[in-house]
């Protein structure tokens, strides 16, 4: 998962055009990053010392975050809900679905066929078996200004801003349970989860 809010563009130069049609071009490495009011961007990172920008698409919102699972990019667009992008050709990305989100949606990743999208206030789980056909399945709070997630295994790391870390089991995505709740002082922004720790970001 990549996320930028900055202004890419006055950063990474556009790519200069190959002269070679994009079906015939061999495969490429890219990133994709998040750019607030400028939608998203998709970068060529084939030479890492000389990154462009293949394309930037703009979206209806405010793209907070994105996550890319197979040729599908996944955008939490604020108020704008969960898109979804088919990138099997990054230079013409294309949207294929999206689903409305209760709030702002700030944060998205995919586990095990569900998107889990955060917004301000709860932990919103999305059926995305079928990425051009996602179906909205539940919806957990966890309480308010809810920044980042992470899943892994059966469980959801949500941190809250003003609440600390919150852990919920998804082990049934029609039905997430509170596992546990760590209050942490200060306020917590990001979460990773390793084998057997969670690493929260905070001030």
């Amino acid at each position: 998962m990549v996320v930028i809010l900055v202004s890419l563009s006055f950063l990474i130069a556009m790519c200069a055009p190959s002269g070679i049609p994009t079906e015939e071009k061999p495969q490429i490495e890219v990133i994709y990053g998040a750019g607030g009011p400028e939608g998203f961007f998709a970068i060529d990172i084939e030479n890492p010392e000389d990154p462009c920008i293949l394309t930037n698409q703009d979206t209806d919102g405010w793209s907070f975050s994105v996550f890319v699972d197979e040729n599908y990019l996944y955008v939490a667009d604020g108020f704008g809900g969960l898109l979804v992008f088919d990138v099997s050709n990054p230079q013409k990305p294309q949207k294929v679905a999206s689903v409305n989100i209760e709030e702002k949606d700030v944060d998205v990743l995919v586990s095990n066929d569900h998107a889990y999208v955060v917004n301000r206030d709860g932990l919103t789980i999305v059926d995305a078996s079928t990425p051009d056909a996602p179906v909205k399945k539940r919806y957990f709070p966890v309480g308010r200004y809810a920044q980042k997630a992470w899943v892994r295994g059966n469980y959801a790391y949500v941190v809250e801003g003003h609440g600390g870390l919150i852990i919920v089991d998804v082990s049934d995505p029609d039905d997430p349970k509170l596992a546990a709740r760590l209050p942490i002082e200060g306020e917590t922004f990001d979460v990773w989860v390793t084998k057997d720790k969670a690493f929260v970001g905070g001030f």
